[in-house]
């Protein structure tokens, strides 16, 4: 026979306090979850915007080296047609200004 002194209720108060407690325990997991979540997609998108700024950068750097590069060739040109202007003024002697001159025409 039952125990007079209990009610139903009353007897399976242990499993309903299991069943409270491992519930409680499931919402703080849940929580903790949705603020690792979270703290994921902060993260996430700021290193996604880290790689993207590195790609622009990337590309950035390609094209100065290809103008770099057209640039050296264009001041190796310029040296040398220089260099040969003075070879040719020199040969002429043409002296002061006008020896200016003919390198700036030549130049530009």
């Amino acid at each position: 026979m039952a125990n007079p002194g209990k009610s139903v209720n009353q007897s399976s108060k242990p499993e309903e306090t299991d069943n409270t407690s491992r519930c409680d325990e499931l919402e703080e997991k849940i929580y903790q979850l949705r603020e690792d979540n979270k703290l994921l997609r902060r993260r996430t998108r700021i290193l996604e915007e880290k790689i993207r700024r590195c790609d622009e950068l990337e590309e950035e750097n390609d094209q100065l080296r290809e103008d770099n590069k057209l640039l050296r060739r264009r001041t190796r040109i310029l040296e040398t047609n220089h260099r040969q202007l003075r070879q040719d003024n020199d040969s002429l002697g043409l002296r002061g200004e006008r020896r200016i001159c003919l390198i700036y025409e030549n130049i530009y």
